[in-house]
């Protein structure tokens, strides 16, 4: 008998850590074949979920559940905001779950001011090898548009191809001031940073990132995504340049023709009433196809957002005509290409690499 009740426990003491990770009400749209799910997700303070650090142990569970929570939304490429340092980031992809991952790069971002935390850095981690990577700081010498934080990017061999992405965490829109008048200027400054942004992010990814070569291999794709900290659809944001800047630069929104309502990424809380802050742009002439957002983790306030993308068309398999996948070997770092029905099929291509 006490044997059953402390069974009993147990199971009911796991219940709830499985249901922060896999909701019982939501289904993972599966990986079409050929596919590579590209994803965007704000940490909140990771691991920590606020400015101060928690317990390590307390930290460790919360880096297991985010990892275990990457590996059931079958993430490829995922782009971290508020991100503690580049160790933190070591710290997620050594977890078992994300088994093949490895961080692409993570950013040094310095504090803007006094007064603000420089743990909130941006990072890209995934399946596929870094070809060019790095970060840069906005350009402050613009008050009070002065934004805080930068860019991040980095050019990623998927599947045979170059593809750029690019991470941002804009502005905060949250107001810290006192009096009605306060709250409307601050909210003004709030948004000049943001518009700020997003001007120098479109100059920089066209400079730098668009029809650039590496090798002889022409950049066929280029990401932005991140956390904007606005949202077009409601009133308070209605005016604000900070998206129209970067579709007028000939980025797809990927969450376009989604129903307002299912596009949300920031549920309603005390700070903010439901809206969509998070975003991935695309330009380029891949194939996308199922923009999502997963639920709630409660490792942070934000949704993940994500998006499946073909390249060109993958070599077939040689044994059974299939789609093949490019991978690389975790041990060796060997490239290759690999039946998609692995292991049930063990059809291997070598790459031309």
């Amino acid at each position: 008998m006490k044997r059953t009740a402390l069974v009993a426990l147990a199971v009911a003491a796991a219940l709830p850590v499985l249901a922060k990770e896999r909701p019982s009400d939501f289904t993972v749209t599966p990986t079409a074949p050929g596919a590579v799910k590209v994803c965007s997700w704000n940490m909140e303070w990771f691991p920590s979920g606020r400015p101060e650090p928690k317990p390590a142990k307390e930290e460790a569970e919360r880096i297991d559940s985010a990892a275990r929570f990457l590996k059931w939304q079958n993430a490829d490429i995922v782009l971290l905001q508020e991100m503690r340092d580049a160790a933190t980031c070591s710290n997620l992809v050594a977890n078992a779950a994300l088994a093949g991952f490895r961080v692409n790069v993570c950013s040094q971002f310095r504090r803007s001011t006094p007064w603000t935390d420089a743990n909130q850095q941006d990072a890209v981690i995934s399946r596929f090898p870094t070809v060019d990577a790095g970060f840069m700081e906005w350009n402050r010498r613009k008050p009070p548009a002065s934004p805080p934080r930068g860019l991040t990017w980095v050019v990623l061999d998927v599947n045979g191809e170059l593809w750029a992405f690019v991470v941002v965490h804009l502005k905060s829109n949250r107001l810290n001031a006192w009096t009605d008048e306060e709250k409307k200027t601050e909210a003004i400054v709030n948004r000049m940073k943001r518009e700020e942004s997003a001007l120098q992010l479109v100059a920089w990814a066209k400079e730098n990132l668009e029809g650039k070569t590496y090798a002889g291999r022409t950049i066929k794709n280029v990401f932005i995504g991140g956390d904007f900290n606005t949202d077009p659809a409601q009133k308070a944001y209605k005016k604000e340049k900070t998206i129209p800047t970067v579709t007028a630069a000939g980025y797809a929104d990927t969450f376009a023709n989604v129903p307002e309502a299912k596009r949300q990424s920031m549920p309603e809380s005390r700070h903010y009433s439901a809206a969509r802050f998070d975003y991935i742009f695309h330009k380029g002439a891949a194939e996308l196809s199922t923009p999502e957002v997963a639920p709630k983790q409660y490792t942070s306030d934000h949704c993940m957002v994500s998006v499946q993308v073909k390249g060109d068309a993958p070599p077939t398999c040689p044994n059974c005509g299939g789609i093949m996948d490019f991978r690389t070997n975790p041990k060796g770092g060997q490239t290759l290409w690999v039946c998609a029905k692995w292991p049930a099929c063990r059809g291997i291509r070598q790459t031309d690499k």
